[in-house]
């Protein structure tokens, strides 16, 4: 055994190192599941650094860390469930104590219609990772539902994102002239070259050294990942705003509403822009209290 595991050592070291990060995180996020929230936040928007899967046909797929980290809080989830399995009542109906009843039937009914077409498709491998970036959705939801569970944990996770949009917004100024782009293998399976993209991106889809310095750049996520991404943290730091009543938070808050809004006007997401514009007025409808603000809402879009 000791001989096997030195030969694959030898053979793969990027492989034992992965596996190896893979079953500490793992054990970390059991002991402490809201780590697993963090880094989901901090792992979902990133587009530019990915694995770039190449098969013997020559057909390229691409997964993102969010996708294995998906995978990885399913694991955890399953371990503690049946951790837990024996605390709970012999009498006690099993599916009335789960809180997400409600997500489980959407899962199970969504993951049983798409193996009719799964199986049909001429690209068996790409037609399941699509399958499973869908399910991922479902697991995430899960996990917050059940680990998200009191205010102060919600109020953490708020800043945390507001923090995550700081790091994200700050690396699209960066990559306006600071532009890069590294392809690393990390080893080989049969006919299958498994390798790391990593980029800093100044264009939506791809690094161009020829338009450096000339384009704002985009960072560590695509285009609408990031004006998604910074949507989220405008509307949680106007409510931080009206969590904390301390003057120099809320200035810091503020200024950092300023820097969310001027990233997401200079990569150019129009959708992301009338999205926000249309959830707020939403907000100001359905919020009697927030009916006034209609009229500052479309000012603030339009300057």
């Amino acid at each position: 055994l000791l001989s096997l595991v030195t030969m694959t050592h030898v053979i793969y070291p990027y492989t034992c190192l992965i596996v190896f990060l893979f079953l500490v995180l793992s054990f970390i996020i059991v002991i402490k599941p809201m780590i697993g929230i963090y880094l989901f936040v901090l792992l979902y928007p990133l587009g530019s650094i990915y694995l770039n899967v190449k098969f013997s046909n020559s057909k390229i797929i691409f997964i993102r860390f969010e996708e294995i980290f998906s995978f990885l809080l399913l694991l955890v989830m399953i371990i503690k469930q049946l951790s837990e399995h024996h605390q709970r009542s012999i009498y006690a109906e099993y599916f009335k104590s789960l809180p997400y009843k409600w997500i489980i039937f959407l899962w199970a009914f969504f993951s049983f219609w798409s193996i009719f077409l799964l199986f049909r498709s001429e690209y068996f491998v790409v037609s399941l990772l699509g399958l499973w970036r869908f399910v991922s959705s479902f697991v995430i939801i899960t996990f917050l539902v059940l680990y998200l569970d009191n205010y102060n944990k919600f109020i953490g996770v708020l800043i945390f994102y507001c923090c995550t949009c700081i790091l994200y917004a700050l690396s699209s100024i960066y990559a306006t002239n600071h532009a890069f782009q590294i392809n690393c293998q990390l080893f080989q399976v049969f006919d299958t070259f498994i390798s790391v993209q990593i980029s800093l991106f100044n264009q939506p889809t791809q690094f161009i050294r020829s338009v450096l310095g000339m384009t704002m750049g985009v960072g560590l996520a695509t285009k609408h990942d990031m004006a998604l991404l910074l949507t989220g943290g405008i509307f949680f730091a106007i409510f931080l705003m009206k969590f904390y009543g301390s003057l120099k938070i809320r200035l810091a808050l503020l200024m950092l509403i300023l820097l969310f809004m001027t990233v997401i006007y200079q990569v150019f997401a129009r959708i992301s822009i009338v999205g926000m514009f249309l959830t707020a007025t939403f907000l100001c409808m359905a919020i009697p209290r927030w009916r006034k603000s209609i009229v500052l809402v479309a000012f603030i879009m339009l300057v």
